[in-house]
């Protein structure tokens, strides 16, 4: 029972890295807390597979096992060739009118329908004798994915290309294709006239699918670059948020009355206009505060180096300037400048953030 979880769980964990669920993953995250972000992929993965776990193990009682085995080495070599297709980038767009934990599960849901993952868990059904331990294991491996690919976002951005990720995964899946195939075929079949010329075939596709997929990353428009940058940012700036916000500390929640709250406000509003920095003073915790701005700030001055705008990151700087500094620093578009005026405002203060940067690599 343990080990066919285990096993659903690796192969759904292979099949999504690096796929488009996990970019989906770090998109609503840039707008809902992390918990629920998590909680959605769950119930929408739970629903998606369990239909293909119920479909796979009714088709297990009328086939035979011998052909099932086959089936799913096909299977495997398919899942290893699709995720080498190129994206269109379109599949994602979903309204939001459920509330957050209700518009992921239906994202992923619907993202999920026909996909490799699905059919993934619909095969492992197939020739499995628990079939809710293969659904626990498929729905861990979707939210362990989902969880991987947001802190890789925040902690790692673009260090291990997205690209190369899908690559790796794919050539897991042929391996498997391949061992499950050789294992599973008659004797006759398992020859170079057979087994050999249509190893051959497959290998030259995924050669050639490959060669398309790092193409079309190098004609990757400005447009999309720049939103992945700042899509990234925001992730950063919603993470260093939640882990300054006091939470039940704070008595009653004041909402854009105090600085992560509108902060918040600021990352979940596609108005920026009119939003103006006025907040009850509260005791936060000096490393929190540090780190947040610092996070901020790092990435304000390489906008300035890469000359991109995000309105977001601005205001979030001015706010957390407020309640670290005293007051919101404008015009300062030099580091050194900047850090010199601020340390002036609050020394202390001061001489910790430029510390973080310089560890981040910026000076």
């Amino acid at each position: 029972m343990i080990m066919e979880m285990i096993r659903a769980f690796m192969i759904i964990t292979i099949a999504e890295m690096g796929d488009k669920t996990q970019l989906l993953a770090m998109t609503f995250a840039t707008k809902y807390s992390t918990r629920k972000v998590l909680l959605g992929v769950g119930i929408g993965s739970m629903l998606n597979h369990g239909l293909a776990i119920l479909f796979g193990t009714i088709l297990a009682r009328y086939i035979d096992l011998d052909y099932l085995q086959i089936l799913g080495g096909v299977m495997f070599l398919v899942f290893g060739l699709w995720g080498l297709r190129v994206d269109d980038g379109d599949e994602d767009e979903v309204k939001e009118k459920y509330g957050p934990v209700l518009t992921v599960a239906l994202a992923f849901f619907i993202g999920e329908l026909g996909d490799k993952t699905q059919l993934a868990a619909m095969t492992i059904s197939t020739y499995a004798d628990f079939a809710a331990f293969v659904l626990a294991g498929t729905v861990l491996g979707m939210v362990f994915t989902s969880s991987l690919g947001i802190f890789v976002g925040v902690k790692i951005g673009d260090k291990v290309p997205e690209i190369y990720i899908k690559l790796v995964s794919s050539i897991v899946f042929l391996i498997f294709g391949f061992t499950k195939l050789y294992d599973s075929l008659p004797v006759e079949y398992v020859s170079w006239k057979y087994f050999g010329i249509g190893s051959a075939i497959v290998v030259a596709i995924a050669v050639y699918m490959s060669r398309q997929m790092l193409q079309n990353r190098h004609r990757e428009s400005e447009y999309r670059e720049v939103a992945d940058e700042l899509k990234s940012q925001n992730i950063q700036l919603r993470l260093a948020v939640e882990n300054l916000c006091l939470g039940g500390e704070c008595g009653n929640c004041q909402g854009s009355s105090c600085a992560v709250g509108f902060i918040k406000e600021v990352l979940d509003s596609e108005e920026m206009d009119d939003k103006r920095i006025e907040f009850h003073k509260k005791k936060f915790s000096e490393e929190e505060l540090v780190e947040a701005i610092s996070m901020t700030l790092y990435h304000y001055f390489k906008n300035i180096e890469k000359n991109l705008e995000n309105r977001k990151l601005d205001l979030t700087k001015s706010a957390l300037e407020k309640t670290v500094f005293g007051k919101v620093v404008e015009g300062k578009k030099d580091f050194a400048d900047y850090m010199s005026y601020v340390k002036r405002l609050n020394s202390a203060a001061g001489i910790k953030v430029e510390n973080r940067l310089k560890s981040l690599g910026l000076f």
